[in-house]
């Protein structure tokens, strides 16, 4: 995350957050909330940015779902989304 330009990152988890199927609960916040929850948990470690060199896309994962992967062996995979929750 440290890597990427603040700007970047920025659009990174618009995209990410404007997907379909993100799961945010029973309440939908808006944009700006959705990107800065986001930014939050990936700050703090709870979720990763990663990148499939396959379909060259970026995916958001929660860190116990990157594990998870990461123990089965897995490199490229479509990723579930990250359970947003209400905390947003």
């Amino acid at each position: 995350m440290d890597r990427l330009d603040a700007e970047t990152l920025t659009r990174v988890i618009e995209e990410y957050v404007s997907r379909e199927g993100t799961d945010y609960g029973h309440s939908s916040p808006d944009l700006l909330a959705k990107v800065e929850g986001i930014r939050r948990k990936l700050k703090s470690g709870e979720a990763v940015l990663c990148f499939d060199e396959v379909s060259e896309t970026c995916h958001i994962l929660s860190r116990e779902a990157w594990r998870s992967l990461q123990k089965g062996g897995v490199t490229s995979t479509p990723a579930p989304s990250l359970d947003m929750g209400s905390d947003l």
